[in-house]
């Protein structure tokens, strides 16, 4: 492996202190100088940008009025910015073939904001989850949503939205059960996994559930082997006495801890309180428009909402039980919408008078169609979306509990997958199974071979550049950068099927 300019500046032992982000490398087919240019502005550049620019803006105003940003918040937020920054590290790689450089910079790993980081995570999760978790049996999605005034209390309290699950899922746990045991006399056992999300589609924070849970149970005969035994789709008056159950267990749980329904939750003073409040209300809670609500664009004309099949509401409360999946591939895209970072690609752009516009998926039943933030603004809900440190946003109930007496029968034993190969030196331990490497994820998603160059050779770990060295090795990249060799663009294949990777594995940097 070649020296950087500063020897401090390069690890010469291939372990790298941030993960890299494959997303920026150039792909088979793509056009580009040597040193790919960032894209004009697009939403995670902007948000960088944003979350950079009012970093100290943000604490100005929250000094005024005596509070502070948390410590991880402020990391949090200052990580963000610096994410994907070339000027902040980054690994060079070189053609064996044509000799061209290829910039992959360091990715920052937030939890809950960051879009590079959080694509990572839910393509990650979703391939570990579809290849070594759940077995081949029907899966169905439950939705549980809170009501307002509960949102605030479980976002400030992780141990309370912890409690609120379990609660939950013991509900719909017990009426699986129960239906295994009319379809064949024995009760189920079933499992779960759960992600907590933390926002909405107009990034405001409203802390809600997705569970996956086996739309059935495991039954155990006597005789010691273990059965599957499906219940099918719930009815509607079913899932009506479900979300009737679960909203009076879940208001009993918190009047025991202190917090009736009645009356308002009394949290201890944090800091980050009114930023949560405000974030909850769809409100700003700083600067000019502090107090007042969200400016939203909305097309002339309404229609009626009404729930959907398998979806029902009690006291606020709302529990939907409509999506139910099988095949693989469809589990995989299910595991990934619920694992989504909270920006989509292209939600978010700069209108002409400066103010940021996130554009809806589909149109409200209002006929909302995007919302308008000021700088300041976006920030503020930036802040309010971070998850507190060490508060798990995936859990595992049932079956699938890491102490469950059935997980080992009922959990599948991933196949032995082929891999495109990975960023170190030849030589150096391999990490957990549980790592998935940028490489193998781009192919398995995006059906691009991540280490090919334009001119059909391979592309080779050349070294690793970290701060100070990293400005002076990129403007000696920009100065010398010439025109990438031309090649015909190589055809893309289809989704590589699981455990399987078309590309050849890309030899080791000696």
């Amino acid at each position: 492996m070649s020296q950087a300019s500063n020897g401090d500046s390069c690890r010469s032992d291939g372990r790298f202190p941030r993960e890299l982000a494959f997303f920026g490398l150039g792909i088979v087919g793509t056009a580009g100088a040597d040193v790919p240019a960032m894209p004009g502005e697009d939403h995670e550049e902007l948000l960088r940008e944003v979350v950079g620019r009012q970093l100290q803006n943000l604490e100005d105003h929250l000094e005024q009025q005596g509070r502070s940003l948390r410590w991880w918040q402020r990391r949090s937020l200052a990580a963000v910015a610096a994410c994907s920054d070339p000027t902040n590290g980054f690994a060079l790689l070189r053609c064996a073939d044509c000799d061209r450089p290829r910039v992959v910079p360091f990715t920052c790993g937030v939890r809950g904001l960051c879009g590079t980081c959080g694509g990572r995570v839910m393509s990650a999760r979703a391939a570990r989850w579809v290849d070594g978790l759940f077995p081949r049996v029907p899966v169905r999605q439950w939705v549980l949503t809170v009501p307002w005034p509960r949102r605030f209390l479980l976002a400030a309290r992780p141990d309370l939205c912890r409690e609120v699950l379990g609660v939950a899922l013991g509900v719909v746990f017990k009426f699986i059960s129960a239906r295994c045991k009319a379809v064949c006399g024995a009760a189920g056992q079933t499992g779960s996994v759960t992600v907590v999300q933390r926002f909405s589609s107009s990034l405001s924070l409203n802390l809600h559930y997705h569970a996956l849970v086996l739309d059935g149970g495991y039954v155990e005969h006597e005789d010691g082997s273990l059965s599957w035994v499906g219940v099918g789709a719930p009815t509607n008056e079913e899932v009506a006495a479900v979300a009737v159950e679960v909203a009076t267990r879940i208001e009993a749980l918190l009047a025991r801890r202190g917090y009736p329904e009645d009356e308002a939750a009394e949290l201890e003073t944090e800091d980050d309180a009114e930023l949560l409040g405000a974030a909850v209300a769809g409100r700003s809670a700083l600067g000019l428009r502090a107090g007042r609500k969200t400016r939203s664009v909305k097309l002339l004309g309404q229609r009626p909402w009404r729930l959907p099949p398998r979806c029902a509401e009690h006291r606020g409360y709302n529990l939907h039980a409509g999506v139910v999946v099988q095949a693989r591939d469809a589990l995989e895209r299910l595991c990934r919408y619920v694992n989504r970072p909270p920006l989509a690609k292209n939600r978010l752009t700069r209108r002409a008078d400066g103010l940021l516009q996130l554009t809806l998926r589909r149109p409200w039943a209002n006929g909302t169609t995007s919302f308008l933030f000021s700088e300041l603004e976006l920030a503020q809900r930036a802040v309010a979306l971070l998850p507190p440190p060490r508060a798990n946003q995936v859990l595992y109930h049932g079956v699938f509990g890491a102490r469950a007496r059935l997980r080992s029968r009922v959990v599948p034993k991933p196949e032995p997958a082929q891999s495109l190969g990975a960023l170190r030196k030849q030589g150096e331990p391999r990490k957990t199974d549980r790592w998935t490497r940028w490489a193998d994820l781009l192919a398995r998603v995006f059906s691009v071979d991540p280490w090919a160059c334009a001119c059909g050779g391979r592309l080779l770990l050349h070294a690793v550049i970290l701060p100070p060295a990293s400005i002076d090795v990129l403007a000696s990249l920009a100065k010398h950068a010439r025109a990438p060799p031309s090649s015909p663009d190589l055809p893309l294949t289809r989704a590589p099927s699981r455990g399987h990777v078309p590309f050849p594995p890309t030899p080791h940097a000696a």
